[in-house]
């Protein structure tokens, strides 16, 4: 890259800073003009999940599993005097707890025509999960994914130019800087990914190493009013200043439309006064969406698409088909929603997954039809399957499903959000978006198991880290 280049690239980035700082306070302005959440009845009673908890409250020995949920949940709240920046334990796992919406804080960009190295400790080298998955391998996973559908390289570097170092730190937490910036450790920027907190899954490695990029969490944007609701009132103020972090804040969302599966989601099931993990601070205005909040399923389609817009990654123009765009990387391919495929976007996404009717295309008619799909989904065999059902011109498609069985139903309703994976159903106009999603039967039924295309094709994706059961039927209707 000439001086030229990197001189246009710099003054670029400036007018683009001062557009965000512009439009963020207009945008701030308006947020603020709005004042408190109200929160409709229907909403907190759909979203709270305290009756459905009931029958899970006593494990065989009699102890209250709900009050040991809580106190998994609810540790103590850092604020590392290093960094100035605080972090929250949720869900079992710290997140680092810095408002915004997208941008880095201090101004400084990084390079994306340079690649970033990085190392990591030897707690993460040597770690294994609950699931014996390799700490390294979750964190080599989640850089090639961030590689491959972005402009960034990430090289490993154990000498002294590694810029950023992942380490497992349990005072820490799941932990990161917000941007980039300098004054952190003389530019060495520390990730923290602690086994102490839970914190070693893709979704969080993906979700931290975000923040270092410059992105902060989906629920914090200024235009979120429109889409998710904050009960205010009901945020403990244990351990520091909770509501601020729901709080709007000046930056633009940029190009990307809200996604309520962003993996810089919280679950809406955090810091709530009552300390009980069956009672929502946040609740999403479309109701069928309560449940997609949390970003267990990793980044999605407009995560990425975010970044690239931010760090202006482009390759050589390639028309690509059913919202697609071309790869930075690859001008000979395109980065594809998550139902389609192929160079152009031009195909339907194929399953991942050997167990019997994992997924597959479906011509829809009139008359009822049923498919019953038993996958054997594990953190070491883990399924996607994807449906694609089709239905005659000008018509749409009605579905009903039902999760008859799945492993571990009391880690869906006692936390409330999907870890071990989802039932996602695309019944939605922009199909680049995140669908609905679901983990257990119990979720699906308190928003209606009924849905409805807008067009005469649905998709509906299962992620599977564990063995579900759903039944899915459906008929064509004008």
């Amino acid at each position: 890259m000439t001086c030229e280049t990197r001189r246009l690239i710099k003054r670029e980035a400036q007018i683009t800073k001062d557009m965000v700082e512009k439009e963020g306070q207009r945008q701030l302005a308006v947020a603020k003009s709005l004042g408190k959440d109200i929160i409709p009845n229907n909403l907190r009673k759909i979203a709270t999940l305290c009756d459905i908890d009931e029958d899970y409250n006593y494990d065989e020995d009699g102890e209250d599993t709900r009050r040991k949920n809580a106190t998994r949940k609810r540790r103590k709240a850092i604020r590392p005097s290093s960094y100035g920046i605080s972090e929250r334990i949720e869900n079992g796992r710290a997140r680092r707890g810095k408002r915004g919406s997208v941008i880095s804080e201090s101004g400084e960009w990084w390079d994306p025509a340079k690649p970033i190295y990085y190392d990591f400790d030897d707690k993460i080298a040597d770690g294994l999960t609950k699931h014996n998955q390799s700490f390294a391998k979750i964190l080599q996973r989640a850089l090639s994914t961030i590689e491959e559908n972005t402009c960034f390289t990430f090289i490993r570097n154990k000498g002294p130019s590694a810029k950023i170092l992942y380490v497992d730190d349990a005072k820490l937490g799941c932990f990161s800087p917000q941007g980039k910036s300098s004054k952190y450790n003389e530019g060495k920027y520390k990730i923290s990914l602690s086994s102490a907190a839970d914190c070693w899954t893709f979704s969080t490695a993906v979700h931290e190493t975000f923040h270092v990029l410059g992105i902060a969490h989906e629920m914090a944007r200024p235009d979120r009013h429109e889409y998710l609701l904050v009960d205010d009132a009901s945020i403990t103020n244990a351990g520091g200043n909770w509501a601020g972090e729901f709080e709007y804040y000046g930056m633009i969302p940029f190009k990307s439309p809200f996604d309520y599966g962003s993996v810089m989601f919280y679950s809406p099931y955090d810091y709530h006064k009552s300390g009980k993990s069956c009672e929502p601070v946040m609740f999403a205005t479309d109701a069928r969406y309560q449940f997609t909040m949390s970003g267990e399923e990793g980044p999605t389609f407009y995560d990425f698409k975010q970044l690239n817009d931010i760090y202006k990654c482009s390759a050589s123009s390639l028309i690509c088909e059913n919202g697609g765009y071309t790869n930075p990387k690859n001008g000979q391919k395109c980065n594809c929603p998550s139902n389609y495929a192929g160079a152009t976007c031009n195909q339907l996404a194929p399953s991942i997954g050997l167990s019997p009717n994992c997924g597959g295309k479906y011509s829809v008619s009139n008359s009822w039809t049923n498919i019953t799909a038993d996958i054997k989904g594990s953190y070491d065999n883990e399924h996607k399957c994807i449906w694609h059902f089709t239905s005659p011109a000008n018509s749409r498609i009605q579905l009903k499903a039902k999760i008859i069985n799945i492993e571990n139903v009391t880690e869906c309703n006692h936390d409330g959000y999907c870890r071990d994976g989802s039932l996602e159903i695309k019944a939605i106009k922009d199909l680049s978006q995140t669908g609905y999603r679901f983990c257990c039967d119990e979720t699906l039924t308190k928003v209606g198991n009924t849905f409805e295309s807008p067009s005469n094709y649905l998709p509906v994706i299962l992620h599977a880290r564990q063995h579900f059961k759903i039944s899915l039927v459906f008929r064509a209707i004008n």
